[in-house]
């Protein structure tokens, strides 16, 4: 079964083409809303998606893969959101490819889910397709690509349970020890000496420390605030305020020289930092020096523990901005002011 001919960067022209019967067909201006016009016109001609859709079947699920993932990455402010469906739904897209999206029921589902954990992926990735693609299913419901009925069915596939199926059970995320961390900082290269201890100090995502830029940072305080833009709840209209204390701030002058509105945080290309390739050079780093491997979530699991022993449950939770109270109630004056005081001690 062939699969869909997909659009591609020509970086030396700055367009979009497709490569189809050993001819590339250029599109228009990469990421133009005529280049997706173009190459939606194209696909429309191919008689390979004539073919499915004239049979009444409905949109192949590979296309349906591609519009849900094109609505994501305009929706989500956070790309690691649209990153993290894209990386799922591939399988899907791959598994099903032409299948009409309205033939995908519960037993087909399943049957991925089989397929993925009989090749040892881990469960929690499985059910991670498994909750994308319920999600894919109700916005094709909202966009009336499907019928209700459809998600419905397909809401009624569970999880796979530990020790249920084949699939590779890991371990939980646990906190990297800081002596580990003080080894690797001892001759690992800036600014990734600067971004470890920022995380150990402020308890950020690997995301918000590879995105972080002085025109997020209110200044104006002994402790300053850091409210990034982009962040992994924006989408649903959560705030999120990140304290950086007198030891963080120090880190942080010296690239005060940078452009305000660019992250300060950059590659030997000069490039902003993304989590993978910070995560990368840091297990490189590790690996070269003959350093146990850890990866930067576990910077924060490590600050995370650190304040519970020091602070609390409460405290913790609010300066990492795990979410139980509505926004107003997080960020009451009282508690910021409560916050604000430790990380004027710790950070």
């Amino acid at each position: 079964m062939k699969k869909l001919p997909q659009m591609h960067h020509h970086r030396a022209s700055g367009r979009a083409r497709v490569y189809y019967k050993g001819k590339h067909i250029y599109l228009g201006a990469w990421g133009s809303p005529e280049a997706n016009t173009a190459y939606q016109n194209f696909l429309r001609q191919l008689d390979e998606i004539n073919a499915p859709i004239m049979r009444g079947g409905g949109l192949p699920s590979c296309v349906a893969v591609d519009k849900f993932l094109d609505y994501s990455k305009e929706y989500f402010h956070n790309l690691g959101e649209y990153t993290n469906r894209k990386s799922t739904l591939r399988v899907f897209s791959e598994f099903f490819e032409w299948t009409p999206i309205t033939e995908i029921g519960p037993l087909k589902v399943m049957k991925l889910m089989d397929h993925l954990a009989n090749q040892k992926l881990p469960r929690t990735r499985v059910n991670r397709v498994l909750t994308h693609i319920k999600r894919m299913m109700d916005w094709l419901v909202s966009r009336e690509l499907i019928g209700p009925e459809k998600l419905a069915a397909i809401k009624s596939v569970k999880p796979l349970k530990a020790g249920r199926s084949a699939a590779v059970e890991m371990p939980p995320v646990e906190p990297v020890p800081l002596s580990t961390v003080e080894h690797t900082l001892k001759k690992i290269r800036k600014p990734l000496s600067d971004m470890i201890r920022i995380q150990l100090l402020t308890a950020m995502r690997p995301n918000e420390v590879c995105g972080l830029s002085f025109n997020e940072i209110d200044q104006s305080g002994a402790v300053w605030t850091y409210s990034p833009e982009k962040h992994k709840n924006a989408h649903r209209g959560h705030q999120r305020k990140i304290l950086i204390g007198p030891a963080a701030q120090a880190l942080l002058k010296p690239y005060s020289f940078l452009p305000k509105d660019q992250p300060i945080f950059r590659t030997t290309k000069n490039e902003a930092f993304r989590s993978v390739v910070y995560g990368r050079a840091i297990k490189e780093h590790n690996k070269a020096n003959k350093i146990k491997h850890w990866m930067p979530n576990q910077i924060r699991h490590a600050a995370a523990t650190m304040l519970v022993k020091e602070f609390g449950w409460q405290a913790a939770r609010l300066i990492l901005g795990h979410r139980t109270f509505d926004t107003t109630q997080i960020y009451a004056e009282e508690t910021f002011d409560k916050i604000a005081e430790i990380i004027g001690r710790i950070g």
